[in-house]
């Protein structure tokens, strides 16, 4: 056994010093140490939850049923389905997947729009609900306002409560296909 471990340790050290060797003949050589940080190792921009989140208590400025400042793009989290059998007026579907995230042509689509100064995000709020198989149906509207931030759009939040809490303050909902922002 310790001659296994003895014979173990000299392979994995000549092991390095061949690779050191070779490394010094490349013209540049692989540096042992990044010269510039990689892309993956950047920290996603910082988000509080206060920042991120808006409740409808906020958009309804002392009315029941919340209304939404000019220029504000709607954007329903939910899977086309759901999105068909109801939502927001004017909202636009980008169905969020956590493993696939915002697709290009989703955010081309969202930075071709014009007259946009803040966005809004809404799912149906799962987070409320107690059946978890569900759980995928209605993705969290945070994940996809923060992906939003981190491509650049600026003014991003999401709404608490999602379409159960709009649908308890009295806020109507449309079928169909998607509205014009």
């Amino acid at each position: 056994m310790k001659g296994d471990i003895l014979a173990a340790a000299w392979t994995v050290l000549g092991a390095v010093l061949l690779a050191l060797g070779f490394n010094q003949l490349r013209s540049e050589g692989i540096p042992l140490v990044a010269r510039e940080p990689y892309p993956i190792f950047v920290p996603c921009p910082e988000t509080t939850e206060e920042a991120t989140k808006v409740s409808l208590a906020d958009l309804a400025e002392g009315t029941q049923a919340p209304a939404f400042p000019q220029g504000t793009l709607l954007i329903d989290a939910r899977i086309p389905q759901r999105f068909g059998e109801g939502h927001i007026s004017r909202a636009i579907n980008v169905p969020y997947d956590e493993l696939s995230g915002v697709g290009d042509e989703d955010a081309a689509r969202i930075r071709a729009m014009t007259g946009i100064t803040s966005i809004l995000v809404y799912c149906d709020g799962w987070e409320e609900e107690t059946d978890p198989a569900r759980r995928y149906d209605h993705p969290p509207s945070e994940h996809l306002a923060d992906e939003l931030k981190s491509l650049g759009f600026e003014n991003v939040r999401s709404m608490q409560g999602g379409l159960k809490a709009w649908r308890e303050r009295g806020g109507d909902t449309v079928k169909g296909p998607e509205g014009t922002p």
